[in-house]
């Protein structure tokens, strides 16, 4: 359950240029606890969204990710699959960072 109030924001702003006047989790930044990633299909965004967006998450942080369905989505190490699924057109995934 969300807590309601301050515990929850909504920013409306290009993500990656808002992800990049966010500290890193660890560097004064506490770290995000979750994330949503569902970038326009066409905007070939996928390569700009890992670097900006996986250091700035809390160690126990999820993740979860929508992609065509023709498009992989290959998160490094340690981010694992919890739980996957498709439609005709869409691929989607929640992830869960495994410590090793």
């Amino acid at each position: 359950r969300l807590q309601g109030g301050q515990a929850a924001q909504i920013v409306q702003a290009d993500a990656l240029g808002w992800l990049a006047g966010q500290a890193p989790a660890g560097e004064g930044g506490a770290g995000f606890d979750l994330a949503f990633v569902d970038p326009p299909f066409a905007a070939g965004l996928w390569d700009a969204v890992w670097p900006a967006l996986l250091p700035r998450l809390a160690p126990s942080a999820w993740l979860y990710v929508e992609a065509p369905i023709a498009t992989a989505v290959a998160l490094p190490p340690p981010w694992s699959p919890h739980r996957e699924g498709a439609t005709r057109e869409v691929r989607y995934a929640l992830y869960r960072r495994i410590d090793a």
